[in-house]
């Protein structure tokens, strides 16, 4: 049986892990009968974990550690503390077919420490998705002083069966020496059966070329392709049949501008911060259309 460890203790779930016939002798305390019943109200090695959590005045001899732990749990919400502490006596019941507690006492000891340390069985709220996602965000690095350059591709249908994937690009260019506003910006539809790392290469490309143009000492171009700029600082490497002639375009235009003297970097960012090169992507595959750079 897997239970997540992260997952919400939702009535299901409390139901499904106490999913109990009354044929066997209790799991928690070896004495009375497998059942709810018994379990919440009879059992006594429930009874002692309860008292425990109500009285911190118990004695901790040997269990100092479960003991320092209860106290920095007991002030919580009584109902939140009620909730938690059924969901132990449930989790114990799981736990013991394994464990096999080797005495009373040892089942209250680790009755304890799952209260103390909900986190071990899954009395915690999971984090969604944006949750975790947000956790591990960073904002981008300050680049004032830089050409500063954003792209992003973007590709609808990708891995359909009956029909071909149809992508699009986009580029946004900001002005860093003064306000850090978007000043120019470009977008390319590139029709049906092109990949989004196709579409992200293009873009890069893209702005690449006009950064060629405008003759800025120090260029810096974001994307939020993991993919695209580890290939292009040369960390990763490309089998990709598709994607290696882009990638040799990207790597001779840098070289290129690298001998003249100025300095170019290509990082990663994240798409939070990359919304306006992917409205643009978007809007390229929408509209079906395409613009070369305009002033925004």
């Amino acid at each position: 049986m897997r239970i997540h460890l992260n997952a919400v203790a939702t009535a299901s779930r409390l139901r499904f892990l106490a999913d109990v016939d009354g044929s066997s002798r209790c799991h928690i305390c070896r004495e009375g009968v497998d059942s709810l019943q018994h379990m919440f109200t009879d059992c006594c090695v429930a009874k002692r974990i309860k008292e425990n959590v109500a009285s911190s005045d118990w004695d901790p001899s040997g269990y100092a550690f479960e003991h320092h732990c209860l106290l920095g749990a007991l002030c919580e919400d009584a109902t939140a503390k009620t909730l938690r502490l059924n969901a132990v006596l449930l989790r114990l019941r799981l736990v013991g077919k394994d464990l096999k507690f080797r005495d009373a006492r040892d089942a209250v000891a680790h009755g304890c420490y799952l209260f103390a340390n909900p986190s071990c069985m899954g009395c915690e709220p999971a984090m969604n998705r944006a949750e975790r996602r947000s956790r591990r965000q960073r904002a981008p690095h300050d680049r004032s002083g830089h050409a500063l350059y954003r792209t992003d591709g973007a590709a609808r249908g990708q891995g359909a069966r009956r029909r071909a994937p149809e992508a699009g690009w986009g580029a946004v260019f900001f002005d860093m020496d003064h306000t850090g506003a978007p000043i120019e910006q470009a977008w390319g539809y590139l029709g049906l059966g092109s990949s989004n790392n196709i579409a992200e290469y293009t873009g890069l490309l893209a702005a690449l070329n006009h950064a060629m143009g405008i003759g800025r000492p120090k260029v810096c171009i974001q994307t939020d392709s993991k993919l695209i700029a580890e290939q292009v600082n040369r960390r990763w490497a490309c089998r990709s049949l598709q994607l290696q002639p882009a990638l040799v375009d990207a790597w001779a235009t840098n070289r290129l501008m690298e001998q003249a003297g100025r300095e170019v970097i290509v990082e990663h960012i994240y798409r939070e911060y990359n919304r306006a090169a992917d409205g643009l992507a978007n809007r390229a595959i929408e509209e079906r259309s395409s613009s070369a750079w305009t002033q925004v």
